[in-house]
């Protein structure tokens, strides 16, 4: 996946999650509605104006939108848990759905997967078409309440600070 690509990716999530048409991001950032479309599907390099516009507008630092398009990697559950296995983590549960594994962050100590909270309310809103509330339902009882059913090893949902 092009950097282009993932940066598309990422903008399409935080339009989405803000419930936005391009054309009202487009005309906020003061962009032509048909450039964001194609920034939106990678096929735009942007400069780094329009870069700055964008972040601006999400209210986000430039760094932040480049780490949340680094992040769009093509990782799925089935590399995830390879690694796990050749790495001592064997036991540990992962969230079904491929599209959940580009929200791991790490493994605990204590073995468990590590989520990022943000990548996964975005990918529940984005992918699953929940609303924030149901996502946020959906990772309590997949994380918080889910030691009783999953075991000692049930996933961990992390925030990550923001200074």
């Amino acid at each position: 996946m092009t950097i282009q690509e993932k940066l598309g990716n990422a903008l399409r999530r935080l339009r989405n999650r803000q419930g936005l048409s391009q054309e009202a991001v487009a005309l906020a950032a003061h962009i032509d509605r048909r450039y964001m479309s194609d920034v939106e599907n990678g096929k735009r390099n942007v400069s780094l104006d329009i870069l700055e516009r964008l972040a601006h507008f999400f209210q986000i630092p430039v760094r932040d939108l480049m780490a949340e398009a680094e992040r769009c990697t093509l990782l799925d559950n089935e590399l995830l848990k390879s690694w796990l296995s050749d790495n001592d983590h064997g036991d540990a549960v992962v969230l079904e759905g491929d599209e959940f594994a580009t929200a791991v962050v790490g493994v605990s100590n204590d073995g468990r997967v590590v989520y990022d909270y943000d990548q996964m309310m975005n990918c529940l809103v984005d992918t699953q078409h929940m609303s924030e509330d149901e996502a946020l339902e959906w990772l309590e009882n997949n994380t918080l309440r889910a030691i009783d059913y999953m075991g000692p090893k049930a996933p961990i949902v992390v925030h990550n600070l923001k200074f």
